[in-house]
């Protein structure tokens, strides 16, 4: 072998030890067999210096301890495989291990496969990685149940990584997606700084998690009065009903929720104070008691709210059934007349999403006041 043979088996041993031992995206059995050939290569090279040196009279120390080697990317080794001066760049995409489109173009060492590949740019081999529940994803849930987001990071630098879809930053993270977070399918995706060729770069790795809720029809309330047309009653009659008013939500895909009854009292000859004790019941007692039960409606044509005591909730696919009654004064001039009409009830679900109300009939009976 001559000795421009042997220099160049020994520089691409080199070569071989630099790529292994800073390549750690690479799989460790190749690692493993790259550094046992480079070994067998600085044996080969070795005994074949002796025995060059031999022939010509040398010292196979000499001709080797002190040798410096200047590898294929650059950088300068000494015998032992230490790199007295860094290459420029460290890129194993570059260089007489690159891989490359081009058959055979990897110049590979006996016994060594480097297969093509899509190998990343950056320059400490970063990676991110995203999950929803534990899972990879995608994950359908239903829209009303809690979900927990973690990422973690690996050789990304500052300024870090940062969430898009949902608010969260850092290296490493975990927030928590609350019900009601995400009404359609959404993808949330980590974005990371990373080295670049040296340089550092947003959004240099990033990994995406994609959200699938399962939305129910929208919330809905249908309102209707049932009540007698008319009813006659004397002066200083007690519990007299005035409305039957049924709030059904057999369609809703949501429970809804109402803590007041908004009603418009209309009177003719008679006063609003001749009507005392308002309350409003549902099949078993009042929901307004205490301070919350009303002494006297507001004027004539005005809206008189009536407010619960707790929030009554209407499960979906059900309907409830409230009832007004009201104590009648024994002042009450015979011929008066009263009429309660539903105002526009406020409705609220746990998604927050509008509730659609529709109405059949929103006037209570008309009672007048006869003679004793």
């Amino acid at each position: 072998m001559t000795l421009a043979s042997i220099v160049a088996l020994l520089q691409s041993a080199l070569l071989l030890l630099t790529v292994a031992q800073s390549s750690y995206n690479l799989p460790q059995s190749f690692r493993d067999n790259a550094v046992t050939v480079a070994q067998q290569a600085i044996t080969q090279a070795t005994l074949a210096l002796s025995s060059s040196a031999s022939t010509s009279g040398l010292s196979s120390n000499a001709s080797t301890q002190n040798q410096e080697f200047i590898l294929p990317n650059g950088a300068v080794a000494d015998f032992n495989g230490n790199i007295i001066t860094s290459a420029p760049t460290t890129n194993i995409n570059s260089g007489p291990l690159a891989s490359s489109n081009e058959p055979n173009s990897s110049q590979n060492l006996p016994g060594v496969t480097i297969s093509p590949g899509t190998q990343s740019q950056s320059t400490n081999m970063p990676m991110v990685d995203i999950k929803i529940d534990a899972s990879d994803g995608p994950l359908t849930l239903p829209f009303d149940i809690p979900a927990v987001i973690t990422w973690t990071s690996k050789g990304a630098v500052e300024p870090g990584c940062a969430l898009e879809g949902a608010p969260g930053s850092g290296m490493s993270g975990t927030i928590n997606i609350v019900p009601y977070s995400y009404f359609s399918t959404t993808t949330i995706t980590v974005k990371c700084f990373a080295l670049v060729n040296n340089v550092v770069t947003p959004n240099a790795i990033s990994d995406s998690v994609t959200i699938i809720p399962i939305v129910p029809a929208p919330p809905s309330l249908m309102l209707s009065i049932n009540s007698q047309p008319e009813l006659s009653v004397i002066a200083g009659q007690n519990k007299i009903s005035f409305m039957n008013l049924k709030l059904d939500a057999t369609v809703s895909g949501e429970d809804i929720m109402i803590s007041s009854l908004p009603i418009v009292l209309n009177t003719v000859m008679g006063s609003v104070g001749d009507l005392i004790s308002c309350q409003i019941y549902d099949e078993t007692h009042a929901l307004n008691t205490g301070s919350n039960q009303l002494t006297s409606p507001a004027a004539s044509g005005t809206v008189t709210t009536f407010t619960f005591d707790n929030s009554k909730t209407i499960p979906k696919g059900t309907t409830l059934t409230l009832f007004m009654q009201c104590n009648l004064s024994s002042s009450a001039k015979q011929g008066s007349t009263y009429q309660w009409t539903l105002g526009s009830i406020t409705a609220s679900v746990a998604s927050r999403r509008p509730v659609e109300q529709r109405r059949n009939s929103d006037r209570g009976s008309l009672v007048t006041v006869s003679a004793n």
